[in-house]
């Protein structure tokens, strides 16, 4: 990756865009700051100053595959963006966590269906359809292809959902399911996921009685299996929403806590808390306690921004969510 240690040279490489009139096209400036202290190996860096044709340039290569963490992207007042860009090494412990976390949610033997379950984590939904119905069209006649099979269809109906297109996932996870009484021991813990989705459905529909008997069924099924907690917190967010659908505010938020102990306790930061706060923030809000609605959803963004890619819908989502509150508490104030 080509850098240079002088601004003003980054500024005209920034500036330089084919198109100006492109308004899609967005300038950008990245500061990036690299810990002296931080091992070679780690991050290797390099100024080619005397070795470069254009020594004016003052230019620093940095090696590709470094990773740093992305700090709040800052507007300039001729409309460009900078955005600091810290580098962490290998050893930092909060990284190595959420990695890990990740890598285990989108394991698969299959390669494409792990590229496609990335996909759908960073909200790219239309690729992720895509490879899966690449898969589709591929032989997947044994046993042991009919249950990457159900993972298909049931990977489907996520992303059907996410586009609201509710009909569709509802018919995917029923074929997901099918294939799974079908194929797997009845009990095992990838019906709950299967339950938890069709609920999921049903709760876009506004059926919530149906929503609450399928959220039950899987947390039933992952209490009895002694199945990893974090499932078991998405089951009870879950119910926490039908409840506040049903306008039963209080229990509601229990089920949320109940959700968040157990991400506290397991999750390092990662997304899925974002969704916790900002539930919570949704049913203070419904108590008419805005202060406390308003505290959570700005926990909410804040991990959604430090954990999701920075055009991911559910970041405005909850941006709306904040300045609705915001909007009521300005309206006490006035009062």
């Amino acid at each position: 990756m080509s850098t240079s240690i002088n601004e003003n040279v980054a500024l005209t490489f920034a500036k330089a865009r084919e198109d100006p009139s492109d308004e899609s096209l967005l300038s950008v400036l990245f500061k990036i700051t690299i810990d002296s202290r931080i091992r070679s190996q780690e991050c290797p860096f390099a100024s080619i100053e005397n070795k470069s044709k254009f020594r004016e340039e003052e230019e620093i290569l940095i090696s590709v595959g470094s990773i740093f963490r992305v700090k709040e992207p800052e507007k300039l007042p001729d409309g460009m963006w900078r955005v600091h860009l810290i580098f962490t090494g290998a050893e930092d412990q909060q990284l190595k966590a959420v990695t890990n976390l990740i890598r285990t949610e989108i394991e698969s033997p299959n390669e494409m269906i792990r590229l496609a379950k990335l996909m759908i984590q960073m909200g790219e939904y239309e690729m992720a359809e895509r490879f899966y119905k690449k898969l589709l069209k591929s032989d997947m006649s044994s046993q042991k292809q009919h249950c990457s099979l159900s993972l298909i269809y049931n990977d489907l109906g996520l992303i059907y959902m996410k586009k609201n297109e509710n009909q569709k996932a509802l018919k995917n996870f029923s074929k997901s399911l099918e294939l799974l009484e079908k194929y797997v021991p009845n009990g095992a813990a990838a019906f709950a996921t299967r339950y938890n989705n069709i609920g999921s459905v049903y709760y876009n529909l506004g059926e919530w009685q149906e929503a609450l008997d399928n959220y039950k069924q899987a947390l039933d099924i992952n209490l009895h299996a002694g199945a990893n907690s974090r499932k078991a917190a998405v089951r009870y967010r879950n119910i926490g929403r039908v409840l506040y659908k049903k306008g039963q505010y209080s229990k509601a938020l229990e089920m949320y806590e109940k959700t968040l102990d157990i991400e506290l306790k397991n999750l390092p930061r990662h997304p899925s808390m974002a969704y916790t706060y900002n539930n919570m923030g949704l049913a203070f809000d419904g108590q008419c306690n805005y202060q406390k609605s308003e505290n959570n959803l700005k926990r909410a963004i804040e991990i959604s921004r430090n954990t999701l890619p920075a055009n991911h819908p559910l970041i405005t989502n909850r941006q709306g969510n904040l300045a609705n509150v915001q909007q009521k508490l300005k309206g006490e104030s006035i009062k």
